[in-house]
Parts: structure tokens; sequence; C-alpha cells
């Protein structure tokens, strides 16, 4: 794996600024930050913090902090959040899903006549 001290202005004008966005944390001095990213590959991410970023009580970093971190692949994840009857017979119909690492979802919903239905 490279080293941050080997990434140099030609190595990041052929690099793509990745865009992410900060999660919150649990408190305002947290040592752990998360961002949320979507990157299309696995591989190496460089990660720059710049000389001067402020922190809580107005604290400067000292000095750029630069780090390569080797980006995982995605555990694949679906499932439904309902158990039982998904769908009500009036109101509301919706199916809420939760999904991670999975591009497209393709389900059909189908009708079970009331003859058919078993209770438990």
């Amino acid at each position: 794996m490279a080293k941050p001290s080997e990434v140099d202005p030609d190595v990041l004008a052929v690099a793509t600024r990745v865009p992410f966005t900060l999660s919150p944390s649990g408190t305002e001095t947290a040592r752990v930050h998360t961002l949320k990213i979507n990157l299309p590959t696995t591989g190496s991410l460089y990660v720059r913090v710049k000389r001067g970023t402020k922190a809580v009580g107005d604290f400067e970093l000292s000095d750029d902090y630069n780090a390569i971190v080797q980006v995982p692949i995605p555990p694949v994840e679906l499932s439904i959040q309902a158990k039982g009857g998904l769908l009500a017979l009036s109101g509301e119909r919706k199916i809420s899903i939760v999904s991670r690492g999975v591009e497209v979802i393709e389900y059909t919903i189908s009708r079970v006549p009331r003859t058919r239905s078993i209770t438990l």
C-alpha cells in the first residue's frame, strides 16, 4: 500500500475528488467522526485534513493530516422491516425496506385471497 508521502500534486491531478457528508457525532468532543461516501469500487482513499482546521475550544490542527485508508467491500443486506401482514386492506400501503450495498431491488407484490390466508 502506498504511503501518504507518495501522494504528490501529479497524483492528485488525476485523482477523483469524492463528495462526502459528515454524520452528526453523539457529543461535541467525539474523537471519532463518521463520513458518508458513495464509492463505486473498493480500493484506497486518500484523506487530508488541512492545517488550521479548528476543533472544539478553537484548537487548531498544527500540521496537515494525511492518510491512505482501505475502502472495504460493504456487506450486502436486504430486509423487509415488517413481519406478518405487510399491507393493510385500507389506509396507507407502504413497505419499509432496508438495503445496503444493493444497487437495484426488484420485487413483486401479490394479493392473497382471504380464503387462502392462514391465521396463527
